[in-house]
C-alpha cells in the first residue's frame, strides 16, 4: 500500500502517527520496523512529519522521540520534518520551541544534522 500511494513520485513520503487510536494498522508495528520498511523501497524517503505527543508524558515522549531520531540516523533518512515548531495552536499537544520543555527535540535535530555532515549525507 505504501508503494502504491507513492507511485510515480521521485521520493516516498510518510507521516508517522503511531498513537492515533484505531487508525492505519490493527496491530501497530514498532516505529523502527515502520521506518525500515518505508525506507527500503529504493527511493529517497521523506518523513513528512514526526514527533512525540505530550499525551505520552514527558519521560515517555523523550524515549519515543529518541527512538525516532535514532532510526532517522541509522536508516540514513535523507529528509524529515519535525511536527511542529513554534505553532501556538499546538501548544497542548505537539509544539516545540527553544524555551519550552520540548526544546530537547531541537537539540536532537542539531545532533542529527551534525551526524549527517560527518557521514557526508547532507
Amino acid at each position: 500500500m505504501f508503494k502504491r500511494d507513492n507511485i510515480g513520485a521521485d521520493c516516498e513520503s510518510v507521516h508517522i502517527y503511531p498513537f492515533q487510536d484505531g487508525t492505519y494498522f490493527p496491530d501497530k508495528a514498532p516505529i523502527e520496523e515502520t521506518i525500515r520498511l518505508c525506507n527500503g523501497t529504493g527511493k529517497p524517503l521523506f518523513i513528512g512529519e514526526f514527533g512525540a505527543p505530550v499525551k505520552l508524558g514527558a519521560k515517555e515522549a523523550k524515549i519515543f522521540y529518541d527512538r525516532l531520531i535514532k532510526m532517522i540516523v541509522e536508516e540514513r533518512v535523507p529528509l524529515s520534518a519535525l511536527w511542529v515548531y513554534d505553532f501556538d495552536p499546538q501548544n497542548g499537544d505537539w509544539n516545540v520551541t527553544h524555551d519550552n520543555d520540548r526544546a530537547y527535540m531541537l537539540d536532537a535535530i542539531v545532533w542529527v544534522n551534525g551526524r549527517f555532515k560527518e557521514l557526508n549525507l547532507q
